[in-house]
């Protein structure tokens, strides 16, 4: 398959397939990467108001007949788009769609990665005529998301590990930071939305504690927007799990031991700086 490349050109009249209960996903925003493709390519993406964590990066974009998937992992369910429309020009691409979790509505604007840009309108064109096809033929929303009378025969809800236990929405943010702003700075900060149990919603806030804890702070830049992240995991922990006793610990990994250290090494560098270590 091309980098770009379209299987199925104007679409099919054929409706996707209802899938086996083995593949049925308990997260329709974070599905796995889908094997039927219709679709896919390098795209820039830009968001507009309210993201729902999708950030300003290109990325690499897949179409199929139930999913619009992005290589971070994140996915938009065809049967949550509200609208679709070509805009700036027919630069843009721009996408309104539905959170289940949240019950907010996201946009996106996206384009093809081209070298200057070049024949990229009219692979934006061809990319909105096969989404808007498949947007067409795809269930619609109370049928894929499902209803108390009839469960949705695409999703199955709950724990995205697979346990069984109530699941609740949980926000994170993933944050990293490297060099010294003027000179050589560069720094990514990422929030995905997960539906988890309580006792991998934990583990999970633990450990991205941890891992912005060791690379939150390699940027100057760092020392400020570091702790921010933490309480902001933090709080978003509280929130997903009222009883949950982690919340210490998620600022121990992400704020306090990061902080110390720095803290430690500064006093060390000062202590041989003047003669002061044995």
């Amino acid at each position: 398959m091309r980098p770009y490349s379209v299987d199925l050109p104007g679409g099919s009249a054929k409706k996707p397939e209802v899938p086996p209960a083995k593949d049925r996903v308990p997260n329709p925003y974070r599905a796995p990467r889908p094997k039927d493709l219709l679709f896919k390519g390098l795209f820039e993406i830009r968001p507009e108001g309210n993201s729902l964590g999708f950030d300003d990066q290109p990325i690499h974009l897949t179409l199929s007949s139930l999913y619009l998937w992005f290589s971070d992992g994140s996915s938009i369910p065809l049967a949550a788009i509200n609208d679709l429309s070509l805009v700036q020009g027919d630069s843009f691409l721009k996408i309104e769609f539905w959170h289940s979790h949240s019950e907010q509505t996201g946009v996106l604007l996206i384009r093809p990665r081209k070298f200057m840009n070049v024949g990229a309108k009219s692979l934006l064109r061809e990319f909105e005529s096969a989404l808007r096809a498949s947007w067409k033929r795809a269930p619609k929303r109370a049928e894929f998301f499902g209803t108390k009378e009839n469960p949705s025969r695409y999703i199955t809800g709950g724990c995205e590990k697979g346990d069984a236990r109530e699941a609740r929405p949980l926000s994170l943010t993933s944050y990293w930071s490297m060099g010294i702003p003027v000179v050589f700075y560069a720094s990514r900060t990422q929030k995905v939305e997960h539906l988890l149990c309580q006792v991998h919603g934990e583990r999970l806030a633990l450990r991205v504690a941890l891992q912005n804890g060791l690379r939150g702070y390699l940027g100057l830049g760092g020392v400020v927007f570091a702790p921010m992240v933490a309480f902001q995991n933090a709080a978003a922990l509280v929130k997903a799990y009222p009883r949950s006793s982690k919340r210490a610990a998620v600022l121990l990994f992400g704020f306090a031991l990061p902080l110390l250290g720095i803290v430690a090494a500064i006093l060390f560098y000062v202590a041989a700086r003047n003669g002061l270590t044995p």
